[in-house]
C-alpha cells in the first residue's frame, strides 16, 4: 500500500503550476512609436508623457512613463500621425499638435501656444502599447482604442 502513495517526482514537476508567459509590448514600426517625455515650466503640469503604440492608440498624461498605474495614462486616444502631425481622438473629445523628431532619441511638440517643447524618448517599447485586455501588474487591463 505504501507503494501506491508514492509518486514520481516527475509527476509533480508536471503537476506544478506554470508561470504565465511574460508579454512583450510590439516592436515599433514607425520613428515615432515608443514613449517620450518632458518636463519644464512650458509643459501643461509641468510635464508629459506621451506613448505612440503601433497599434494607433497613443496614451497622454502629466505623469512619468514609467507611472503605468496613473489616471492620465489609462485613457487610451486614436492617433494618426502624418508628417509631422498627430491626430487624436477620444470619444467626441479631439486634439491636434505637432511632433517633430529631430537627432537620435529627441523630439519637439508645438501643443497649443506652446513650441518647441523638448521630448526625450524614453523607451521604444512601452508596456502600455501591450494587447487591449492584458492586465498589467497593479493595474486593470489596459483599454482599447476607441472604435469609430
Amino acid at each position: 500500500m505504501r507503494a501506491a502513495l508514492r509518486l514520481s517526482p516527475l509527476l509533480l514537476l508536471l503537476a506544478c503550476p506554470k508561470a504565465p508567459p511574460v508579454a512583450e509590448p510590439p516592436p515599433p514600426t514607425a520613428p515615432h512609436h515608443g514613449a517620450w517625455y518632458g518636463s519644464g515650466p512650458g509643459f501643461p503640469d509641468g510635464r508629459l508623457c506621451l506613448v505612440f503604440c503601433p497599434d494607433g492608440r497613443m496614451f497622454a498624461g502629466d505623469a512619468a512613463c514609467a507611472e503605468l498605474t496613473h489616471p492620465k495614462l489609462s485613457v487610451a486616444w486614436q492617433a494618426t500621425v502624418s508628417a509631422d502631425v498627430v491626430e487624436a481622438t477620444q470619444g467626441d473629445r479631439a486634439a491636434s499638435f505637432r511632433f517633430r523628431i529631430g537627432p537620435p532619441e529627441r523630439a519637439a511638440a508645438d501643443i497649443g501656444a506652446q513650441v518647441n517643447l523638448p521630448f526625450d524618448r524614453v523607451a521604444d517599447r512601452h508596456p502600455l502599447c501591450l494587447p487591449p485586455g492584458t492586465v498589467l501588474p497593479g493595474s486593470a487591463p489596459r483599454p482599447a482604442a476607441p472604435s469609430f
